[in-house]
């Protein structure tokens, strides 16, 4: 470790031990396990952090980024030395002051001035040096009359200024920080990062950060690490790797959005039910009863039209997480193997038989599933000579027949491809013993969120969409978005018709509304038509947006009779240029400005300029 390295980790991991009951931890913890062992059989480890290498320099600022669950305070746990890692080496130079928790270290029963006595003592100042600290944090924190009042009795806001400004009254070799800034009020969080900005400034410290204030994290850091699933996804340059997580942020918000809408446009689902429902997709492999040999797996991914979904990477940290939306279930009746290594390549092996009835299982949560998309498994899987892979799948929890048999060619890495068809007709040489139509799924309202109408007219289904004609949820500002919108008779004869969109904020703001006559045509029943509305530049500030689409009879001489209205049911977010961060509409602007009357420079006169 070279003298100018505050912290080195080398190939570190970090494994916890799960068990299925409280009993079973506390006889772990004091280590009565291995004289039970019987208690034990039910354990399975799970890898919060693996493979992880990092160095940070001297005076560094470090920022490190990830979702909820990453592993990024396992992470500082095991750099502050809480936690020991499972595997690897961990190399610190200096002493550490860390900021995990509000009112971390700090006693509830003693006062203010008595905890930052205690903390800045163990610090090793001086009584001289801990008075003229109190007066810093004193004058800080603004919490003067308080500070002879128990910790205890504080708010967490009054907790957090005074034992963010304890640990920064000095100057620690490295300082840590958890989130500690998005404490408090607006005022405190502004007073913190001029302190913070002015502690880096000053001083040799040596940051590390954690936060999900990503405009934060960019200003106060030179590197960033983003943590994913346990792993390090990127490190380097902040601006890059921001921008990176942003573009990741973003697919995966686009992604629900789009998914979304797309059931909303079935019908299948109503506004409020999707905000409390999702589909889960699972996937159970097995061994043919007749294939002794062993079958790994290191890759699991689902796509959907031709695009990835979310993948899972088998034998890696994080595979089993609860948390993810895409993970393997790893508990009893689903007996996937512990992660090994095989030919330099995490993986699992599957354990499970079709002799036995078990399956190794992966879950997939999808934000509705769409009967018209087409939905693909992919894997990457190695198998010793004479394994056949079996697959089924089932939806919502109610198994679908689908099974297809995968003979693998065997001692080398392959990736095969599983469509998951719904409406097909049985293929025997496929391999696909049955199909069932998502029709026959478990039992949905038949309509949106719709009221009013005749009938004569139903609204088949809605589309939001670029310039590309490919669906989307997320548009820039000045980006054109198009509305298809598909019209279906239920009867036969002549029908007038209107169309009318309106445009809300996710809040309920009305920010616009439109509509065309389209005049009154002769239909028969069944007979479909498409409709588009263009929105050729969107005036609209960043945010989420919400739309109602309706086929009106008449909206002449104040009457509206409804054919039918989806009220308020697809969404979609602008996200853009910083300018329109507030507000809900650029109104366009014609500026008349007065030359100036200096002869010298132009004409008096006036000038039109339109923006």
């Amino acid at each position: 470790m070279h003298d100018d390295t505050a912290i080195l980790l080398e190939d570190v991991g970090k494994c916890y031990r799960v068990f299925p009951n409280r009993l079973d931890y506390a006889l772990d913890a004091f280590g009565a396990l291995r004289f039970l062992p019987w208690r034990g059989r039910d354990g399975r480890d799970f890898w919060a952090l693996k493979q992880i290498d990092m160095e940070v320099g001297r005076g560094q600022r470090v920022g490190i980024i990830g979702c909820n669950g990453a592993g990024k305070t396992t992470l500082l746990k095991l750099v502050v030395g809480n936690v020991h890692p499972t595997e690897g080496n961990i190399a610190v130079q200096g002493t550490i002051r860390a900021l995990m928790s509000t009112g971390a270290g700090f006693h509830p029963e003693f006062t203010g001035r008595e905890n930052i006595v205690a903390s800045l003592t163990h610090q090793d100042m001086t009584r001289r040096e801990v008075a003229e600290a109190m007066d810093d944090i004193a004058d800080f924190t603004e919490l003067e009359a308080f500070l002879d009042q128990p910790f205890r009795t504080y708010s967490a806001g009054m907790q957090a200024r005074l034992t963010f400004a304890t640990a920064t009254c000095i100057r620690p070799d490295i300082l840590i920080i958890d989130e500690v800034l998005g404490a408090g009020d607006g005022y405190f969080i502004a007073k913190s990062t001029e302190r913070m900005e002015r502690l880096v400034k000053d001083s040799a410290s040596t940051i590390l950060l954690v936060s999900h204030d990503l405009v934060t994290t960019q200003r106060m850091c030179d590197r960033v690490i983003w943590l994913d699933r346990g792993q390090v996804r990127q490190a380097g340059d902040a601006l890059e790797v921001i921008k990176a997580y942003q573009r990741y942020l973003r697919k995966r918000t686009e992604r629900r959005i789009r998914e979304r809408n797309r059931l909303r446009s079935t019908g299948r689902r109503s506004a409020a039910e999707l905000d409390i429902a999702a589909t889960t997709l699972s996937v159970g492999l097995q061994r043919d009863a007749d294939g002794s040999g062993a079958c790994r797996v290191a890759r699991v991914a689902l796509e959907i039209d031709g695009v990835e979904h979310d993948e899972i990477i088998v034998g890696h940290a994080q595979d089993s997480s609860p948390f993810l939306e895409s993970r393997l279930i790893d508990s009893d009746g689903s007996p996937w193997s512990a992660p090994r290594q095989h030919e330099g390549r995490a993986c699992r092996t599957i354990e499970g038989s079709h002799e036995s009835g078990t399956r190794s299982s992966a879950l997939f949560t999808l934000h509705g599933m769409h009967p018209n998309a087409s939905y693909e498994l992919v894997l990457e899987a190695n198998a010793e000579a004479g394994s056949t892979l079996v697959v089924r799948a089932d939806v919502g929890g109610k198994e679908t027949p689908i099974q297809r048999n995968l003979e693998l060619q065997g001692g080398r890495w392959e990736t095969v491809r599983v469509p998951i068809i719904f409406h097909e007709e049985p293929d025997e040489k496929a391999g696909v013993s049955s199909t069932r139509s998502l029709e026959t799924a478990p039992e949905r309202p038949s309509k949106l969120s719709t009221w009013g109408g005749t009938a004569d007219l139903d609204l088949s289904s809605v589309r939001l969409h670029g310039t590309d004609g490919l669906e989307r949820g997320i548009y820039e500002p000045r980006e054109t978005l198009e509305i298809d919108v598909e019209v279906v008779s239920q009867m036969d004869g002549e029908v007038p018709l209107w169309l009318v969109v309106v445009l809300y904020r996710r809040d309920g703001v009305l920010v616009t509304r439109s509509h065309r006559e389209v005049g009154t045509s002769r239909w028969k029943a069944g007979e479909r038509r498409t409709f588009s509305a263009v929105l050729p530049e969107l005036n609209l500030g960043n945010g989420h947006y919400v739309l109602s689409v309706g086929l009106m009879r008449n909206m002449q001489q104040g009457t509206t009779e409804t054919h039918a209205i989806h009220d308020r049911s697809y969404e979609f977010e602008v996200q853009g240029n910083p300018w329109h961060a507030h507000g809900i509409f650029t109104h366009p602007v014609i500026w008349r400005v007065e030359a100036p009357l200096d002869e010298s420079i132009s004409p008096a006169g006036a000038e039109t300029a339109r923006i």
